[in-house]
This record gives C-alpha cells, sequence and structure tokens, in this order.
C-alpha cells in the first residue's frame, strides 16, 4: 500500500486526507458514516456503525460521506497542487459510490422521493468532479475559475438538499 508523505503537507491537507481515508474507507466496506454537513472536515463526528434495520437511515449517512468526499475533492483542486492520479481515483469513488447507492435505491422504490431531487444535485456534482478531473497541468489538478464557481454552487445546492427531510417524511 503506498502513503502520502503527511510530514511534507500542512495541517489542513493532513486533516482533509483523513477525512477521505476515513470516508473512503467506510464506504467501501459498506459501512456508515454519520457526521454534520456544515461543519468543517476536521471536526466531523464520525459513527461507524449505523443499525443495519434503518435502511433511510443508513442511506442519508452514506450521502453524507459522499458530501465530505466531494467537499475535500473541491478543496483539493482549490489549491491548485492536488496530484492528478489521486483526484482522479477519488473522483471515480465518488461517482461509483453514488452509481451502488442510486442502484440500491432504484431496487428498493418505486416511486418519487424527495431523495430523487439530492441525488439528482449529487449526479451532476459528479459531472463537474470529473471535469475538474481533466484539468490536469503535468501531475497537478488546475481548474478554471468557471469550474471552481460551478463546483461551489453545486456544493452549495447539495448542503440545502441536506437541510431538508430526506425520505419523504416531514
Amino acid at each position: 500500500m503506498i502513503t502520502p508523505n503527511l510530514r511534507n503537507t500542512t495541517p489542513r491537507a493532513q486533516r482533509t486526507h483523513r477525512l477521505m481515508l476515513v470516508c473512503g474507507l467506510s464506504l467501501l466496506a459498506g459501512m456508515s458514516t454519520t457526521m454534520s454537513v456544515t461543519a468543517q472536515p476536521a471536526s466531523y463526528p464520525m459513527t461507524m456503525f449505523a443499525p443495519a434495520s434503518d435502511v433511510n437511515n443508513t442511506d442519508r449517512s452514506e450521502l453524507l460521506a459522499l458530501n465530505a468526499l466531494s467537499y475535500s475533492l473541491i478543496e483539493r483542486a482549490r489549491g491548485g497542487r492536488a496530484d492528478a492520479t489521486r483526484f482522479r481515483i477519488d473522483a471515480t469513488l465518488y461517482r461509483e459510490s453514488l452509481r451502488r447507492l442510486m442502484l440500491r435505491k432504484h431496487d428498493s422504490e418505486s416511486t418519487y422521493t424527495d431523495t430523487d431531487s439530492l441525488y439528482t444535485q449529487m449526479v451532476r456534482m459528479a459531472a463537474l468532479l470529473n471535469a475538474a478531473a481533466d484539468c490536469k497541468t503535468g501531475r497537478y489538478i488546475t481548474c478554471p475559475a468557471e469550474l471552481m464557481r460551478q463546483l461551489d454552487n453545486q456544493q452549495k445546492l447539495i448542503n440545502q438538499s441536506f437541510d431538508k427531510p430526506l425520505g419523504g417524511s416531514s
């Protein structure tokens, strides 16, 4: 396993990397992660195990973990020194994790719910992150200002969607 050299990075970059690692591992392992959307990455309270019977809560937790991953990807792209290979891998992780959640949702529901608009917003975010992954200059991701503005606006829309109750219950 290749581990990045965290000694030569800022404390904020180290916290962001640790958050991404925990979120990525929890998504890959099928665990759920509960976190506050409005908090900074270093202050996310994490609960690694959720009741298996509460599917809606588990889906929401996984969506929150994806939201944290997109937040950290945007911050890395904003810095202009994000490693292109790692960024592309994480953008693909975001897309495939969202795909897995949507397939699971499609298998369990056949009617429209309030989460459909959230999924739509997250699919748009996946497309923007894919576009950001293509903004490669040498070994680094360098996104144009217009794309960064679109990423920021999309992140705000997703955060607003999380403020609404999910799952059709008011």
